[in-house]
């Protein structure tokens, strides 16, 4: 979910080359838009959104009892530091700085989706 709409498109069909379903809201309101029909298992969330920014939708997303357990990434052009003055990282559960290398992209939301399954697979014991 990202207000700059070449870089969501770009993002989105990196990931869809790897494999991944890919959904795409430009700002905060689209994006809770998007959370009411579909369940992903992580969102990408940019920090810098009209109407609500990153922090407001996270926030937004943890309270809302079907999602609330939905991985989020952060993904900003600021580093972690900055980010951190902003506001809290409490609700993210990765962060992502745009102009890493997409590859380190992918290998955040592999290690992800294997804690996800990790904690599927020991609840079902």
């Amino acid at each position: 979910m990202d207000d700059n709409e070449s870089g969501a498109r770009a993002t989105g069909a990196r990931l869809a080359a790897d494999g991944y379903a890919v959904e795409t809201a430009l700002g905060g309101i689209q994006a809770l838009e998007v959370l009411q029909d579909w369940t992903p298992h992580i969102i990408l969330l940019d920090i810098n959104m009209p109407e609500f920014d990153g922090f407001d939708v996270a926030a937004m997303v943890r309270k809302i009892g079907a999602i609330s357990h939905v991985g989020i990434i952060a993904m900003t052009g600021y580093d972690e530091y900055e980010l951190r003055k902003r506001g809290s990282l409490a609700a993210f559960d990765g962060f992502f700085r745009r102009g890493e290398c997409d590859d380190q992209l992918i290998t955040l939301l592999e290690a992800m989706l294997d804690r996800e399954g990790s904690c599927l697979q020991s609840s079902d014991q």
